[in-house]
């Protein structure tokens, strides 16, 4: 990031406990959305996504970076 011309300015892993609060809503908008979207690239997409997120939520993480342009 500093080579590429930023500065940190706080970074932060994102908690389990917060993509479960992120997964949790999209899989029940996903579930209701499905029977009238059943074909939807989209829809197929993002319910693999949240199965797989909240399947393996302990597996793997996100760290978030807050960065201004030095």
């Amino acid at each position: 990031m500093e080579k590429a011309g930023y500065r940190v300015i706080e970074h932060f892993n994102l908690s389990e406990e917060a993509w479960l609060n992120y997964y949790g809503p999209l899989g029940k908008r996903v579930t209701e959305l499905e029977p009238e979207m059943a074909c939807s690239a989209a829809i197929k997409d993002i319910k693999r996504e949240v199965k797989l997120c909240t399947q393996f939520a302990k597996e793997f993480g996100y760290h978030m970076f807050i960065l201004a342009k030095s």
